[in-house]
């Protein structure tokens, strides 16, 4: 029988103030894990986690900067000295052509998406040590498969991100740690396009809408009901540990 009580467990989740994140972060601290918050917009982090009390630590950093990374690990190790479960949910996407793209999004895609894991897993490894073992949920989309058209560096960074996670777990086992691949779909109130120009949204919704593809999607899901799935896959038994949670059934994401 899987154990939902999480005291006593330390988990830190990344895109930690909105959508998936902030519903992970919810329902770890429902289950009683201490959670540590992590965005980089100090002020909307504040203002997300405020309501979780106590147990939840907020933290602003930017994964894309070892830096930062570097940072808010030494305060996880300060405050805990140990780390259970890392899910690197952080993500960043603006549709392109392209020919299109400019400097600036593919550093951030390639940053946030995919070298931000790097960071975070490389930080996280030593004090997963100390816990006596760990679980990674790197989340990825179901755009590895079937990309949308101007999604095609998100769709790269995710693939990436894959290959990194299966690689993991031959590394890190005898550590007794496990990654596992969460490819979701479409979801609800992610905040995922809230910084696209004005009208982005729309044009590229709409030029999708002639994708068979994106037909099939379907409606998209709540992302409470991914939280819950995401983190009672991080509550199972070692021996029992998932290597790949494929959601894509609820859409694209």
């Amino acid at each position: 029988m899987v154990n939902t009580d999480m005291s006593g467990k330390v988990a830190l989740v990344t895109g930690g103030s909105r959508g998936l994140g902030l519903a992970v972060v919810g329902e770890l601290r429902r289950r009683g894990a201490h959670v540590v918050a992590l965005a980089r917009d100090a002020a909307r982090l504040a203002d997300a986690v405020a309501p979780l009390g106590d147990g939840v630590l907020g933290l602003q950093g930017d994964i894309a900067n070892p830096d930062d990374v570097r940072r808010v690990f030494r305060e996880i190790e300060r405050h805990f000295g140990r780390l259970d479960f890392l899910v690197n949910n952080a993500a960043v996407a603006q549709p392109y052509a392209v020919d299109q793209l400019p400097d600036e999004e593919i550093a951030s895609e390639i940053g946030v998406n995919f070298a931000g894991a790097v960071y975070t897993v490389r930080a996280a490894v030593p004090l997963m040590r100390v816990a006596g073992a760990g679980v990674i949920v790197n989340v990825s989309s179901e755009s590895t498969q079937e990309p949308l058209i101007g999604m095609a560096l998100y769709a790269a960074t995710k693939a990436a991100l894959e290959s990194f996670t299966l690689a993991l777990n031959g590394e890190l086992r005898d550590d007794r740690i496990v990654a596992t691949l969460l490819r979701v779909g479409r979801m609800k109130d992610t905040g995922f396009s809230k910084s696209w120009a004005p009208g982005q949204k729309e044009r590229a919704v709409q030029s999708w809408s002639h994708d068979e593809r994106w037909s099939k999607a379907g409606g998209p899901t709540e992302t409470a009901c991914v939280a819950e799935v995401l983190v009672g896959a991080l509550a199972l038994p070692p021996a029992a540990q998932l290597r790949l949670i494929d959601l894509r059934e609820y859409g694209a994401r």
